[in-house]
């Protein structure tokens, strides 16, 4: 997702995901998380920190 000036000002130090998640048990469902993390946060640790 693109930075937003309001929250990242100039020089962005974080960025924003839109993740989506299948279920193998439901595959007609599909789960969406917003991610907010440091530059550079690999996707894998953003599904290891979920809540």
């Amino acid at each position: 997702m693109p930075a937003i000036d309001d929250f990242d000002g100039d020089r962005p130090t974080h960025e924003r995901w839109v993740l989506a998640r299948r279920s193998l048990a439901r595959p007609d469902e599909i789960a969406y998380y917003l991610a907010y993390a440091p530059g550079g946060t690999a996707v894998a640790e953003l599904r290891n920190r979920r809540r």
